[in-house]
């Protein structure tokens, strides 16, 4: 369950910044949710945020903008108690502001506190193949997109920092773009997932122990390469998180 959620509150934690200074959100109703449903998500209402059936974990990636394997620390229950938390505040805050006020919510009502520090973790480098890339050009003016799926990544006007980072959200791992490769690209990339990646919900496919994995396919219809290894990672560290109190 919380790899479906996870895609549902990634795109929008991939865009953000920092904190407002000061701002919070001036009315917050946390419930748990205990219910079996295994859907759930973030969307905007007038004044702020509707979010339901998240767990904390996936609340303090989109607070602090880190994907799942950069957090480390925390209680059990961080990845297993889920809530619905309904947030206002005065104005028409966008759905980026929003979230940037999750931090200030997060350590008010779950007085969660953490710190960042780097580590030496397991990455992936993205690099051009020993044939060389086999990429189509994106035509100029072309409105880009990029869609994650269970074994599918599928875009236009696509570079490969992007890619890298879509790579890493199916993997959990960080993926760098070690490829030297300027400008934009139509890319479509298809493969057997695993059973550890990410089940996003768009173009899932089912696991196929005999079909090519994403190592092979990127390869074989990209013309790049995943090579793994060792670097920085900046981690997320919760240093202490309670229960938020009944409300």
């Amino acid at each position: 369950m919380k790899a479906i959620i996870a895609a549902i509150v990634m795109p929008a934690v991939l865009a953000f910044g920092q904190n407002p200074p000061g701002k919070k959100f001036d009315v917050v109703s946390i419930k748990p949710n205990t219910s079996d449903d295994r859907g759930g998500g973030m969307r905007p209402v007038a004044g702020g945020i509707s979010a339901s059936n998240l767990s904390v974990n996936i609340l303090i990636q989109s607070a602090y903008n880190v994907r799942p394997w950069e957090i480390s620390g925390g209680p059990g229950w961080v990845a297993t108690d889920r809530y619905d938390i309904e947030a206002k505040t005065d104005g028409n805050p966008t759905f980026q502001e929003n979230l940037e006020m999750l931090r200030p919510l997060l350590e008010d009502r779950f007085r969660l506190k953490v710190h960042r520090e780097s580590r030496q973790m397991p990455v992936y480098s993205l690099t051009i193949a020993k044939n060389g890339p086999k990429l189509l050009a994106t035509a100029p003016e072309t409105r880009g997109f990029i869609r994650p799926g269970r074994g599918l990544i599928e875009g236009k006007a696509v570079n490969m920092p992007m890619l890298a980072n879509f790579l890493g959200g199916s993997l959990g791992q960080t993926v760098t773009d070690k490829t030297g490769l300027p400008g934009s690209f139509d890319i479509k990339l298809e493969w057997s997932p695993s059973e550890g990646e990410s089940n996003y919900k768009y173009g899932d496919r089912p696991i196929d122990a005999n079909g090519s994995s994403i190592f092979t396919a990127i390869q074989e219809q990209l013309g790049l390469k995943l090579e793994a290894g060792k670097g920085p990672v900046e981690m997320l560290i919760i240093d202490s998180l309670e229960r938020p109190s009944a409300n």
